[in-house]
């Protein structure tokens, strides 16, 4: 009977993937690129000598007889911070979570093909949560290839034994979130499938506010130094505060400690690293099992409305 459901549910998610394969290689290779771009930023060196890509923030200072010459090199947790695992990152996917719902429940629902789906030998619960599975399946597809390549990269920086298990963590947390953003998208478009361009409107305004939360922050992080002002408070209001950032670092302050001076030919080097400001142990802990929690909740009451919902067969 378990192999029948399974094989059931495998059915679905596979047709599903066989209907819009095309749209998902799309984003996929589309993220794909973008992280590339992003990466291929990181590798460009300094100078002949200076070749190194790093994780944490990184200031390298060259000085001679004649002079110096020194600039902040881009490196991973700023693309991951201001872009891949940011806002932007964020909006790209719930654009992707839009495109699949609006595939999957808004035009089956109002076109009549979900009846196709409600005639066959499975339970309303199992196709909701093939449904579902197929969403996350298609985010994963979209995201891997660019976390793996991201991985490769960050395998390879000066800084890798002491980041690299941060970057590991950073990708399975935003992963997570992806999930959490997922159930929550596929509530509101699934509940207000009947409703026209309204459930597209609500989740767009959160797109929105997770882009002024973040905008805020990083205004505030440029700030620092100074005195508090309430955009302090803004990032606990903000959705991606539920990811416990491991690669959190001071844009203006440099840890003395890490302080590299390097001698090659006729240049002196020296090598400032920025303040690694780790998350809380515990927050690390909870703020998972709460975004755990909530999707479960969120996915179980959107199967709850499927299960009831009428949708005039």
């Amino acid at each position: 009977m378990k192999k029948n459901i399974f094989s059931e549910n495998n059915k679905i998610v596979m047709t599903h993937l066989r209907i819009h394969w095309k749209i998902i290689l799309f984003f996929a290779i589309f993220w794909f690129l973008v992280g590339m771009s992003l990466m291929i930023n990181v590798l460009q060196p300094f100078d002949e000598n200076m070749k190194f890509a790093y994780i944490g923030p990184t200031q390298i200072l060259r000085e001679t007889a004649n002079g110096s010459w020194g600039t902040t090199k881009p490196v991973v947790s700023q693309m991951l911070n201001f872009a891949t695992f940011g806002a932007p990152g964020i909006i790209f996917f719930i654009i992707v979570l839009m495109t699949l719902n609006g595939r999957v429940f808004s035009k089956e629902i109002n076109g009549g093909q979900i009846n196709i789906w409600m005639t066959s030998a499975v339970s309303r619960t199992q196709i909701f949560y093939s449904k579902f599975m197929f969403i996350i399946f298609s985010v994963f597809i979209i995201f891997a290839p660019n976390f793996l390549f991201l991985l490769i990269i960050s395998a390879t920086t000066n800084d890798a034994s002491k980041y690299f298990s941060s970057v590991i963590l950073y990708g399975v947390q935003f992963f997570i979130f992806l999930v959490f953003i997922s159930a929550v998208v596929t509530f509101i478009v699934f509940s207000l499938a009947d409703k026209g361009p309204l459930p597209f409107i609500i989740v767009s305004l959160i797109a929105l506010y997770i882009l002024v939360t973040w905008v805020i922050t990083l205004v505030d992080g440029a700030l620092e130094g100074y005195e508090k002002t309430w955009m302090s408070y803004v990032k606990y209001f903000s959705l991606q505060s539920l990811i416990a950032n491991p690669l959190n670092f001071s844009l203006f302050k440099y840890d003395e400690s890490l302080t590299e001076i390097i001698v090659k030919d006729q240049y002196t080097y020296t090598i400032n690293h920025g303040v690694h400001y780790k998350p809380e142990l515990w927050f690390s802990i909870v703020a998972p099992i709460i975004t755990i929690g909530i999707t479960v909740g969120t996915v179980i009451g959107t199967n709850a409305l499927f299960v009831r919902k009428d949708f005039n067969i």
